[in-house]
């Protein structure tokens, strides 16, 4: 009997030093942009519900919703250094309703859109499904008219097998 060799699976590194030092200067630009994190954390919890809350097979609620929430939260962020980049002014553009309407309400058309589109493009499809199919059936008869009953595979009823 032949010895079986055993063979080493490595495993495939986490992050490594390369994660841990992106990491931290995530972390470091955070805090350094405390007013801007806050915005942006509060805004983009759309996205994060889209995320996690996404049973589909591929799991695609978080890029229809994350851009279209970005595009939203982006204005406000604007609007927050044009002000005074502080955490004071933070706090009063989260509170302000209008602003919210800004980024929920882009997280809202992303969600309309998640939501909406796959009826209305299987609907397109079906149609343009029929018409390819109508385009088959008429190409086939003008094929049988050329070349006979045969070509479609139908055999006359007069051809008898004699004993």
């Amino acid at each position: 009997m032949a010895k079986s060799k055993k063979v080493r699976v490595r495993k495939a590194k986490k992050g490594g030093i390369t994660g841990l030092f992106l990491a931290v200067i995530f972390s470091f630009g955070a805090v350094m942009l405390m007013a801007t994190t806050m915005v942006f954390v509060v805004g983009m919890v759309p996205t994060a519900v889209a995320i996690f809350s996404d049973t589909s097979k591929h799991r695609t609620s978080g890029l229809t919703v994350g851009p279209l929430n970005f595009v939203g939260v982006l204005p406000v962020i604007l609007e927050l250094w044009s002000r005074g980049h502080t955490v004071d002014i933070a706090l009063q553009v989260i509170s302000d309703p209008f602003m919210l309407l800004y980024m929920y309400g882009s997280a809202a058309i992303g969600a309309f859109i998640f939501v909406n589109m796959p009826p209305i493009i299987s609907i397109f499809l079906k149609s343009q499904a029929k018409r390819r199919v109508k385009s088959i059936e008429k190409e086939q008869d003008a094929l049988i008219q050329y070349w006979g009953p045969k070509v479609a595979g139908e055999v006359p009823e007069t051809t008898t097998i004699s004993e």
